[in-house]
């Protein structure tokens, strides 16, 4: 006997449908005949067991009522309840990353906010460390520009008895020109090499002392330097207090013929760029204390030069470096 395979699939998948059909009914209508008659189908159908269970339909166990549908059912609440789970999970992540990003925020602007508060603390004990410090130098200054008067050289072109050397020199470090025009000590340098060249008129040594004096750059680099050399014993022992034109100012020792930098390059604002600017010492023992335009800006102690005399100074740092400083107003005082 053949069998034709399309037939029975088609049986089969009329069969299921109309389980489905008798099933809904069962369970859906609110005819009790219609039910009834249902159920009976299905019976004969042989998909019921038993008559009883009739009104249990949902309890009733099915031989094979429908497969297909029934794994679908499953299937489709198994995936609905798989995607509730990932959107609960994807809401939990979200608000745990909002939290945990607020909270990163919220520390990350606390922190920003202590450590500006923080530079700001110290930014303002700096402060007042230096007003403290200015107001207590001032007494000490008061006293110094009091002290009696060693020399005062304001560079008249009429003065007699100079104590500055005056002419023009070339040798293995510089090609340079000393002399006095318009009341101001003009000092011409084209340097052959980078040096450091000292101005010491012919006065005595002083231990404790006052000096000041004025002095711009007319013609040069911004690395050009003009300043005050004290304590002067040779050429291998000197301090030097120095200045540039793009307002930075440094303190340097030397001692033995060896450099030692006291107090590096440091900005300040009491330098004025392009104008007159007058630098001076106070010293007192080891004690040395710096202004610039009558603004104390750094104190030092050093025993290492304990005496000496005081002058000018410049230096370039290259060879071919050209400038043309101008210096006014020296005045020297010790007690």
């Amino acid at each position: 006997m053949t069998t034709d395979p399309l037939k029975n699939e088609k049986q089969r998948k009329d069969t299921g449908e109309r389980s489905d059909s008798l099933i809904d009914i069962i369970r859906f209508s609110n005819d009790p005949l219609e039910r009834s008659r249902a159920l009976a189908e299905l019976q004969k159908m042989g998909l019921v067991e038993d008559l009883d269970t009739a009104p249990q339909i949902e309890k009733t166990e099915l031989k094979a009522a429908s497969p297909k549908k029934a794994r679908k059912r499953k299937i489709t609440i198994g995936c609905a309840i798989g995607i509730a789970i990932s959107c609960i999970m994807c809401l939990l992540v979200g608000a745990i990353n909002d939290i945990t990003s607020t909270n990163a925020e919220a520390t990350a602007s606390a922190r920003a906010k202590a450590t500006s508060n923080a530079r700001k603390t110290a930014t303002a004990a700096s402060n007042l460390k230096d007003t403290a410090t200015a107001q207590s130098v001032q007494p000490l200054l008061y006293t110094a520009t009091h002290w009696p008067l060693v020399l005062f050289e304001e560079f008249d072109a009429t003065a007699l008895n100079r104590v500055w050397f005056l002419g023009s020199y070339d040798d293995a470090y510089l090609k340079g020109s000393q002399y006095i025009v318009q009341n101001e000590y003009q000092w011409k340098a084209a340097a052959h090499r980078g040096f450091v060249s000292a101005e010491i008129p012919d006065i005595q040594k002083v231990s404790d002392f006052y000096i000041e004096a004025e002095m711009r750059e007319t013609q040069g680099l911004s690395s050009a330097i003009s300043g005050l050399i004290f304590r002067y014993i040779s050429s291998g022992n000197y301090y030097f207090f120095e200045a540039r034109a793009n307002q930075y100012f440094r303190v340097d020792l030397i001692a033995g013929g060896k450099w030692f930098t006291i107090i590096d390059w440091t900005k300040s604002n009491a330098l004025q760029r392009d104008s007159i600017n007058k630098l001076a010492v106070l010293a007192k023992g080891s004690r040395y204390l710096i202004f610039i335009n009558d603004q104390f800006v750094g104190e030092f102690e050093d025993e290492r030069l304990p005496a000496g005399k005081t002058g000018l100074g410049i230096s370039l740092n290259n060879p071919g470096d050209e400038a043309i400083f101008i210096f006014d107003n020296f005045e020297l005082r010790a007690p």
